[in-house]
């Protein structure tokens, strides 16, 4: 005898919902691993674009990125979404009007390439600076010396390539944060900004002398403006990740109080890395020999001088870059020493020898392989 009708619906419906909340669970397990998908993609896209302005800004281009580095396809920087295609940077962004900046005035330092200026606007390395105006003199009334001002200029010698993520130099462990979280001078706009000292002011000629500048030499200049302390300094700021003083890695002109580098142990230059040191010192506008060392003495030593005897090695390697050149080290833990062991040229031979006709710096690193061949 069969079931009645509203049994056998029962059972029927009991069934589907059992097979509906299953498929439920399926279903949210495997949205679950596309969430966990479309994070690993976001992130080896992220690394992606930071090799290839990293191969891009040392002068070469990968041959398996060759096909998409932004000097294979200008302007057409690519940036992964969530779906997993791909944006440009101005997708979304209403178009973008023609701005015609005229200078103001030209900015003359010592500083020639670009590892030579010193990061930051007074620090330890920061220089002199003529500053020659262009619209009369009338501009400089009111300025004298001991003021402070901010100059505002335009980075002419970025080739384009920026990042979205970027190293700070200061980063210890390699991690990244955005662009605009820092000072990196390769941005959407290379507008530059640093924070300077009036040391003579000339009325007749219409320059002026300050102090305390990282700008290079001949930076065209678009503006003067004057620093308020009581309007523009704020000593209870936060500076975010800047604040946090055991994730930043010491520069060489910082102050050696609170990093745990290797200050007191010993720099050891071998002969054939001194000779190569003193090639690029010849050639620089900064003493190099003294940058390096004073690098070296601020090292992370990690397992090499940290932690407990097990699993601490005796030997730890690293590598310090003096514009595109690479110093190589060796941190002794049992000699306590440093030990300089090599130094190389980041650019490779083929892209010196196809520019060193148009680029002074590739005719250099050029001479560099000629006379310490690998």
């Amino acid at each position: 005898m069969s079931r009645p009708r509203h049994e056998q619906i029962a059972t029927l419906q009991a069934f589907q919902e059992a097979d509906l909340h299953s498929l439920r669970e399926r279903l949210s397990e495997l949205d679950a691993r596309i969430a966990q998908a479309e994070e690993a993609v976001l992130h080896a896209a992220n690394v992606a674009s930071a090799a290839r302005g990293l191969v891009g800004q040392r002068g070469g281009v990968a041959p398996a990125l060759l096909s998409s580095t932004s000097r294979a396809r200008p302007k057409q920087r690519l940036w992964a979404r969530k779906d997993g295609t791909y944006a440009r940077h101005d997708e979304h962004a209403p178009p973008k009007p023609h701005v015609l900046i005229q200078p103001c005035g030209v900015v003359y330092t010592a500083f020639q390439k670009r590892f030579e200026a010193p990061r930051q606007s007074f620090t330890g390395a920061a220089g002199k600076a003529s500053v020659w105006l262009t619209n009369g003199t009338h501009v400089l009334h009111g300025l004298s010396k001991g003021d402070r001002l901010w100059l505002v200029y335009w980075l002419d010698r970025n080739d384009g390539l920026w990042r979205h993520f970027v190293r700070p130099p200061r980063a210890k462990g390699g991690w990244r944060v955005g662009v605009f979280a820092t000072r990196s001078p390769n941005r959407p706009s290379p507008v530059g900004l640093s924070l300077c000292v009036v040391e003579n002011v000339d009325l007749e000629k219409g320059c002026l002398q300050v102090g305390g500048v990282d700008i290079l030499d001949e930076t065209p200049l678009l503006a003067v403006r004057k620093y308020v302390p009581e309007e523009e300094a704020w000593p209870s700021a936060r500076a975010g990740w800047i604040d946090e003083m055991e994730k930043l890695q010491p520069l060489y002109y910082d102050e050696l109080d609170g990093y745990g580098g290797v200050a007191d142990w010993e720099v050891v230059v071998e002969e054939g890395a001194g000779e190569r040191i003193e090639f690029i010192n010849e050639r620089s506008a900064v003493d190099v020999v003294d940058m390096i060392r004073t690098s070296l003495e601020r090292v992370d030593a990690g397992e090499a001088k940290e932690g407990g005897e097990e699993g601490r090695r005796e030997v730890v390697e690293g590598a310090l870059p003096v514009g595109a050149f690479r110093v190589l080290y060796e941190v002794r833990r049992a000699a306590g020493a440093v030990v300089v062991k090599q130094v190389v040229s980041g650019m490779r031979r083929t892209v010196c020898e196809e520019e060193a006709a148009t680029d002074p710096e590739a005719l250099v690193h050029l001479e560099f392989q000629d006379r310490f061949p690998l």
